[in-house]
């Protein structure tokens, strides 16, 4: 058995290619997996994204091309969600997925949604959105002791 940091142990049950909870089975997120976001509920949450990126563009001076970024897209449904709602930024908007897990991402399959495994890969946005992202992040750990802070550590088979 191996001792491993906290974060560590955390990112590998996570994003793993052979085990991690989001890239296996391809689940997560959904009625049938193990947890459903206010995303997948309907597509209310993602009409009034849309609109709230209305108000966005109009106060950007509506660029063309309007550049919106979602951090952790999960399998795109926020950003078909958007995109259904018809906003009136449509035809401006160019909207980025980023998504950590190669599983899900792959199952972004939208016409004017582009997809990237993490947000170091986009040059630029003028909106930057995140829903449902710290809960999916590996963070470090750490306690008080009477010498100072120190990591925890997992027992990890």
């Amino acid at each position: 058995m191996d001792r491993v940091r906290f974060d560590h142990f955390v990112e590998r049950r996570l994003y793993d290619p052979a085990s991690g909870f989001y890239e296996v089975g391809g689940a997560a997120g959904t009625r049938r997996g193990d947890f459903v976001t206010s995303v997948e509920v309907g597509p209310l949450f993602g009409v009034l994204i849309g609109h709230w990126l209305d108000a966005r563009w109009v106060e950007l001076g509506q660029p063309d091309p309007f550049l919106v970024v979602e951090a952790g897209a999960g399998r795109g449904t926020l950003a078909r969600s958007v995109r259904a709602g018809a906003p009136e930024c449509l035809d401006a908007l160019r909207y980025i997925a980023t998504e950590r897990s190669a599983t899900l991402r792959g199952m972004i399959e939208l016409d004017g949604v582009a997809t990237a495994a993490s947000l170091s890969e986009v040059d630029e946005a003028h909106v930057v959105i995140a829903n449902e992202l710290l809960d999916n992040l590996a963070f470090r750990m750490l306690e008080s002791a009477p010498d100072g802070w120190r990591d925890l550590w997992v027992v990890d088979d």
